[in-house]
């Protein structure tokens, strides 16, 4: 049972370091409560100084990056519950030209 529990605890720490957010400027994950306002998500992401370069259709998750290196610290300020490397987030909403992917 030890064995299993170190196993297991090893894979959680590895994939948390996975989805740590990058240096300044990569896109990062922000996720946001469930069924949060879609315009009050963008807004703090914009207040926090975010470039935002996509977004979820519930309002709950929003792709942004920003070159400062405080950005994260301001994004959790702002309320956002999880701010994550955007691996594999991409496909969240629409792009920039409102395609969805």
């Amino acid at each position: 049972m030890p064995a299993f529990a170190l196993a297991i605890a090893s894979l959680l720490a590895i994939g948390m370091s996975e989805f740590q957010p990058g240096p300044p400027g990569t896109p990062v994950a922000v996720f946001f409560r469930p069924f949060a306002d879609h315009d009050t998500a963008l807004l703090r992401v914009a207040a926090a100084g975010g470039e935002i370069l996509r977004h979820g259709a519930s309002g709950t998750i929003v792709i942004a990056r920003s070159d400062d290196p405080g950005f994260t610290s301001r994004l959790y300020g702002a309320g956002a519950l999880v701010v994550s490397a955007a691996i594999g987030t991409w496909i969240c909403g629409p792009g920039p030209d409102g395609a969805a992917l």
